[in-house]
């Protein structure tokens, strides 16, 4: 294949050049530069350094797949607990012009190891266990796609080198067994819900609790497990149907899917390892359910004062946020709202900014100066997307900051995030 120039767009027309192979084919040029691949909306970025991969991101929720890998390297780290993930997801998670010239979760990568948050084993780790991710989905891309080569966008210095056969070779296995499990579930980004009765065990009272909307991904990070070992435990549950699954949240469902097309996929364009069975490393991987929070807190209902001067987006997020587990409080007005927030405690605020008589930036710092809601998450919902805003609800206090539009996707991620 010749070398593409910089900003070269292609469409796809030969059937049998499957995205791995393009990938493939690149890095035996040795190159280094990005490779930006549109398939079904979905951009994946992927940066060659001397032909090995420097790290591998894709369009979809960047930062919420970086606060999950961070959070699993919490249980090594202590400095990466949760008010630290969300600072940082703060800072960086801000919208640029140019992507693939500067990824932003590589830049909050590199930033944590410079500031010597994390050690560069640790980033290395890091950024091989996001770049398996991304490109686990990407092995089963089809032939309909779109690419770039951008020999400017690289990463310079790169803190991880990545052998692609290795790497491809690690995803095929993770996909073959995942294969297993076909056609009862066909994403990590499912979401298992387990429904118990007044009469359920103990145990089963214990999986009702997780099973809540968290995907497998999400589960995985909670837990700290591998997400086949959790699938493998309740999958005689989802056979049963005992355990509904349901679709991806938006915009995970954009990504592909297994299927035994895919299987096909693996099979006849890259046979690099065999197909294998679920197995563990040893007993200490299998998934304690014990580890899962006791009964005490089980029965906990989690409290979320909404403030906002329209009412039909607080219905909006009473709707995506209705079950047992959320006892949720809409605020209106908010001259009033720091009163009621007193009395009610609340484990989580969501406060939008754009309010008469006092913005959300002026109720947020009052809510602050109470010793009692110094640690509490108070999130910011605005349609302001700017750095600025940004920097602005940091100095007032703020915990995190989600934009209008927002689904209820985006919400599910706040309470992953802050109440899990």
């Amino acid at each position: 294949m010749n070398q593409l120039s910089s900003s070269t767009l292609v469409t796809n027309t030969n059937n049998n050049l499957y995205p791995i192979d393009l990938l493939t084919q690149l890095s035996e040029q040795e190159i280094s530069g990005c490779l930006k691949l549109l398939s079904n909306s979905v951009i994946y970025y992927i940066y060659l350094y001397r032909g090995v991969i420097a790290y591998a991101t894709n369009s979809i929720k960047p930062f919420e797949r970086l606060e999950r890998h961070l959070r699993r390297l919490s249980h090594k780290n202590s400095n990466l607990k949760s008010d630290f993930r969300n600072s940082t997801s703060l800072l960086f998670d801000v919208e640029i012009e140019d992507f693939a010239e500067n990824p932003t979760d590589y830049q909050a990568i590199s930033w944590m190891t410079t500031a010597e948050h994390i050690t560069k084993q640790q980033a290395n780790i890091l950024i091989n266990n996001i770049s398996e991710e991304v490109l686990e989905s990407y092995l089963i891309l089809s032939v309909n796609y779109q690419y770039q080569y951008l020999k400017n966008a690289q990463i310079k210095d790169p803190l991880a080198e990545l052998n692609l056969v290795t790497l491809i070779k690690k995803c095929q296995k993770k996909l073959n067994n995942w294969h297993l499990f076909l056609p009862q579930i066909s994403s990590s980004y499912q979401r298992p819900y387990f429904f118990s009765k007044p009469d359920a065990s103990r145990e089963q009272k214990k999986i009702a609790k997780i099973l809540k909307g968290f995907s497998f991904r999400q589960l995985a990070a909670i837990l700290n497990q591998d997400e086949l070992i959790i699938v493998k435990k309740f999958y005689p549950l989802i056979v049963n149907k005992s355990i509904v699954i349901r679709a991806p949240q938006a915009p995970f469902d954009l990504l592909p899917i297994h299927s035994s097309d895919t299987a096909k996929i693996l099979e006849s364009r890259h046979s690099l390892v065999a197909n294998t069975e679920v197995t563990t490393e040893s007993e200490s991987n299998n998934l304690n359910l014990d580890d899962i929070p006791t009964e005490k807190n089980q029965s906990k209902q989690w409290k979320i004062v909404c403030i906002d001067d329209s009412p039909t987006i607080l219905q909006e997020i009473g709707r995506f946020l209705e079950g047992d587990e959320f006892s949720v409080f809409p605020i209106t007005e908010p001259l009033k709202a720091l009163m009621k927030i007193i009395r009610i405690k609340p484990d989580l605020i969501l406060l939008d900014v754009g309010m008469p008589n006092i913005d959300g930036y002026k109720l947020c710092s009052l809510i602050r100066k109470y010793s009692a809601f110094q640690s509490t998450p108070i999130v910011m919902v605005t349609g302001n997307k700017g750095i600025i805003d940004r920097a602005k609800a940091r100095l007032v206090g703020a915990t995190d900051y989600m934009t209008k539009p927002f689904t209820q996707s985006d919400l599910l991620n706040i309470v992953f995030k802050y109440l899990s």
